[in-house]
């Protein structure tokens, strides 16, 4: 029993030892600093992409003044017209009205403009000469000044411009018309005095350019004319008047020398002599119109459907 105790007592010193006694301090262990989150990169705000700003939005009437159109253009494009124009010219055109013809070269140099802005100015400056038009009409005009080589710049050249590619862009301007709106424009010897809904009609059959020939040969060159499209022109009432078909032709008991005449006393119908006299010879025209030839002499095919309703009209007031 001693001996049991003693060992308890051992064995209790020993248990003492271990838990409270001078014991090696233990071995620190490193402590590794925390690693670090990454913070997430911010998305970039996006930027919007500014909408390119279109053409100056113009309104034309006969008392605009040039001023307000030039208040309306960029600086480069003023400063080019200041330039195009001279100081004098320039300060003429800001105090006058902006009004332009059809086939007029207008004060204002459009070649001055970008392409968009000549075109919406154009359409506003021939739609005011109209006394208005309809939005397809003035679209579609807008569309071909900025499909055409020169825009705006060229298609106020085309009646000065004595050349196919000219009277074809005079042709596809007429097109955009109505039959209204091309009266309402027309002047004396000016394609505009061609029914749209008749050229319409003869572009079924026929293209524009080969149309565009007739009035201008190239080279000088007769326009070939085919019996099938002469009965095309005469069946849509091509190159009548915008009062309908004239009935027949008042030239074919006509000589030239009655045309000039003619024109002496009623000066309207002096571009259809014009016309006649510089593409025929007086030999010609007399065998032409006493009807002993049915081939018409080089370009008065041409110069009768440009011009022919002039002398209708100064037969018709006439009385004749």
């Amino acid at each position: 029993m001693r001996g049991l105790l003693l060992v308890l007592a051992a064995l209790t010193l020993t248990l003492a030892a271990a838990c409270g006694g001078d014991s090696p301090p233990p071995t620190p262990t490193a402590t590794l600093p925390p690693t670090p989150t990454p913070s997430p990169t911010p998305l970039p705000t996006p930027t919007s992409t500014p909408t390119p700003a279109g053409p100056p939005a113009f309104e034309v009437n006969a008392d605009t003044l040039g001023r307000s159109i030039i208040a309306l253009l960029t600086d480069a494009e003023a400063d080019c017209i200041r330039e195009r124009l001279g100081e004098a010219g320039f300060q003429r055109l800001l105090d006058e009205p902006v009004g332009v013809g059809i086939g007029e070269d207008p004060a204002l140099p459009f070649e001055c403009l970008e392409k968009e802005t000549a075109a919406a100015l154009a359409v506003e400056l021939i739609s005011a000469q109209a006394g208005g038009m309809r939005p397809e009409s003035e679209d579609c005009i807008r569309s071909l000044l900025l499909s055409t080589e020169g825009g705006a710049t060229a298609f106020f050249a085309t009646q000065s411009n004595n050349d196919a590619e000219s009277t074809a862009l005079a042709l596809n301007f007429i097109l955009c018309l109505t039959d209204e709106e091309a009266e309402a424009l027309a002047e004396p010897g000016g394609l505009e005095a061609f029914r749209p809904s008749a050229l319409r009609c003869a572009t079924d059959h026929v293209s524009v350019e080969e149309l565009a020939r007739l009035f201008e040969p190239a080279d000088g060159a007769p326009p070939a004319i085919s019996a099938e499209m002469i009965q095309v022109l005469s069946d849509c009432g091509f190159g009548d008047g915008p009062e309908g078909p004239p009935g027949d032709s008042p030239t074919e008991a006509l000589t030239l020398e009655q045309l000039q005449a003619m024109a002496e006393a009623d000066p309207s119908i002096q571009p259809l002599v014009d016309c006649l006299e510089e593409r025929s010879t007086p030999e010609a025209l007399a065998e032409f119109f006493a009807g002993l030839t049915l081939e018409p002499p080089e370009g008065v095919i041409g110069c009768l459907f440009e011009y022919g309703h002039l002398l209708d009209e100064a037969l018709s007031s006439s009385g004749g």
